[in-house]
């Protein structure tokens, strides 16, 4: 009889377990949070939905803000909190453990997860997504390792030669402490200092300043400054023949204007144009670069266009 009893007993427990995850599974569908609400957040009494707490909201919002910026700890963020009255029940500072479950939490962009899936809530967001994503890579950043070695080889190293000495450009991290305990990470680059007959002078530069005249050197052979002119004079050029066929005159003039500039003569009822054996009077212009293309191309046989007068084949 007890057996039985306990047998029973057994299978109402499971059986309401079920219908409590059945439930929650459901709510969880509907974009319900089915747990205690995040600090900025409270559960509803009424609609048992998530709520919004506007006595705190605005300063969850300003320490991800704060965070963003990258020059907070995880410890800054919660003196920050405690300074804006956000402790813990104790009455104490919120543990460092704290602050790192809080700032990767998705809930605040209107995510959550449950059972190690994530799920779009119907709860108001309350940090912009572009605020969020800032975060979550100095956390990363943040989390890697730092401990390099002296002479670990940076991105720049095998690029750039000492113009005192000649030896290669290496780099090495340093870190610099302040007073209010924030630490910053930099990577100077200086000579190897290797070639023992020369005394080199060369000061050390920071990488980041490194990078600024680099990018500024690859700036200029940057196709983004000619292609949209190389676009149009194209378009111009594959028009002419219409515009040569056709009756309008002054479509005519305009490309005449800007092919020739002034160089256009009439002698003897003819036109022609005004070039010097040198060349120096010709039209600087993209236009006069095709024409010219045309007439050299012109003098050879297509054969020796199209393959090279020593090609793949035998001599």
């Amino acid at each position: 009889m007890l057996n039985i009893v306990f047998g029973q007993s057994k299978y109402y427990v499971d059986s309401l377990s079920e219908n409590v995850k059945r439930g929650m599974r459901q709510k969880v569908r509907r974009g319900e949070y089915p747990s205690i609400a995040p600090l900025g957040y409270f559960n509803g009494p009424r609609t048992k939905n998530v709520v919004v707490d506007k006595n705190k909201v605005e300063i969850v919002r300003k320490a991800f803000e704060l965070y963003a910026e990258g020059n907070s700890r995880l410890e800054d963020i919660s003196n920050f909190l405690a300074q804006q009255g956000i402790t813990s029940r104790n009455g104490k500072q919120l543990k460092r453990d704290r602050i790192s479950f809080i700032l990767p939490n998705p809930f605040y962009v209107g995510f959550f997860r449950y059972s190690k899936e994530l799920y779009e809530g119907k709860h108001q967001p309350v940090i912009s997504k572009k605020i969020f994503d800032q975060v979550q890579n100095i956390l990363k950043q943040k989390g890697r390792p730092h401990h390099k070695t002296r002479n670990e080889p940076q991105v720049f190293c095998g690029l750039l030669k000492c113009g005192i000495c000649g030896m290669g450009i290496t780099g090495e991290y340093r870190i610099k402490r302040q007073k209010n305990g924030n630490t910053h990470n930099y990577i100077y680059c200086h000579c190897t200092k290797k070639n023992k007959a020369v005394k080199c002078g060369e000061p050390c530069i920071r990488q980041e300043y490194l990078d600024e005249q680099i990018s500024f050197l690859l700036q200029k052979f940057s196709l983004t400054g000619w292609i949209e002119p190389m676009k149009d004079w194209i378009k111009e050029a594959e028009n002419l023949p219409k515009i040569a066929r056709e009756n309008n005159l002054f479509a005519k003039k305009v490309m005449a204007k800007k092919i020739f500039g002034s160089n256009l003569r009439l002698s003897a009822k003819k036109v022609f144009w005004n070039q010097l054996k040198n060349g120096s009077n010709l039209p600087q212009t993209q236009l006069a670069a095709v024409q010219a293309a045309q007439e050299k191309t012109a003098k050879f046989s297509e054969s020796l266009i199209l393959v090279p007068l020593r090609g793949i084949g035998p001599l």
